[in-house]
């Protein structure tokens, strides 16, 4: 019971950071002929960062991208 329970967390984790990552990468793309955007970009940046180590370091997902 205690391991579908974790399962369970862990699959909607997966979920929720796919989602993030989503759009953090489709506003990437809307950011990408504007000016001024540099602080924007920085940040979204470092959401991504952040995503990815979480999917690392809790999922033990690796992306390829980095």
């Amino acid at each position: 019971m205690r391991q579908h329970f974790s399962s369970l967390i862990l699959s909607k984790l997966r979920g929720k950071l796919q989602t993030a990552e989503e759009a953090i990468t489709k506003r990437f793309q809307e950011l990408e002929f504007e000016k001024d955007n540099e602080e924007e970009l920085r940040l979204l940046s470092d959401g991504l960062s952040i995503i990815r180590d979480v999917k690392e370091d809790r999922l033990g997902i690796l992306d390829d991208v980095r």
